[in-house]
């Protein structure tokens, strides 16, 4: 179903800022009780803005392309190297490792990341299978000790 909305807001520009996407993301996902999270999730990768490629991690790159092309996750014929599939968007997420998370579209660029809706609505996805039973996994806010202590 959140297919058909993704590829509807795509077609009429909707994009949303990060942390509206945050929340419409919660709700798509049937978990509206992590809007919250997610937004955290948000503030700790970008300060909660647009961003595209994330230039600290871009090195990172031509491995994970490589590792995934190998896997068979993205297709050499038309998901090229070049492209920049290290963490992107506001939501911190390695392109060529949640590719998978989006609708079985082929050829996805890794540029879907850096539309907020579409960043937001895979961080959901992956929050909801990595975060709510497993409190422990790093990557959760609730695993995380609060700056300064």
């Amino acid at each position: 179903m959140f297919s058909a909305i993704i590829l509807i807001a795509h077609l009429f520009g909707i994009s949303y800022d990060p942390e509206e996407s945050a929340k419409l993301a919660a709700t798509l996902v049937n978990r509206p009780e992590i809007a919250g999270d997610l937004v955290k999730i948000c503030h700790r990768e970008s300060r909660c803005k647009p961003i595209k490629q994330h230039a600290i991690d871009s090195w990172a790159a031509p491995r994970v392309y490589d590792k995934q092309v190998a896997r068979k996750k993205l297709n050499p014929l038309c998901q090229f190297k070049e492209q920049g599939w290290s963490t992107r968007g506001s939501f911190g997420l390695i392109a060529a490792y949640h590719i998978d998370y989006l609708p079985d579209v082929p050829c996805l660029p890794p540029q879907v990341f850096d539309v907020p809706l579409f960043s937001a609505i895979v961080a959901a996805k992956k929050y909801t299978r990595r975060c709510v039973s497993n409190t422990s996994d790093r990557w959760c806010p609730s695993a995380r000790a609060p700056r300064g202590s």
